[in-house]
């Protein structure tokens, strides 16, 4: 398992540091703007991909992902290969969405908090 910002990939060329054998990501929600550049190196082949979302509404649960996390998600996809991942879930304080990695839609919702060893605001 691999913890990391979200900044981390507002750099394509960061992705080179990546380990290819890397199976489990867990990146922290960031607000970015990915590059239009074509990627030319290889996809990233994960098993699960965790996206932590640093905000707690405890009685406000989402329905469906807002525009911004999907096209955060989406700019992810375009480093990894999401046929790849058996799981894709937003990790929220203490509710835990399972995402379609092909549709980007909620398929399950789960009300347990998942410990990364990093801390939440």
């Amino acid at each position: 398992m691999f913890v990391i910002d979200g900044a981390f990939y507002a750099d394509p060329e960061n992705l080179c540091f990546l380990p290819k054998s890397l199976e489990i990501l867990v990146i922290s929600y960031y607000d970015i703007n990915f590059s239009n550049d074509i990627f030319n190196g290889p996809f990233l082949k994960l098993r699960e991909l965790y996206v932590r979302l640093f905000r707690d509404f405890e009685d406000d649960e989402m329905l469906v992902l807002s525009q911004s996390l999907v096209d955060f998600l989406n700019g992810l996809f375009l480093y990894i290969d999401r046929s790849c991942l058996e799981h894709l879930l937003i990790v929220e304080k203490r509710i835990n969405y399972q995402i379609d990695p092909f549709t980007l839609d909620i398929t399950s919702i789960q009300y347990e908090t998942l410990e990364f060893g990093i801390e939440l605001r």
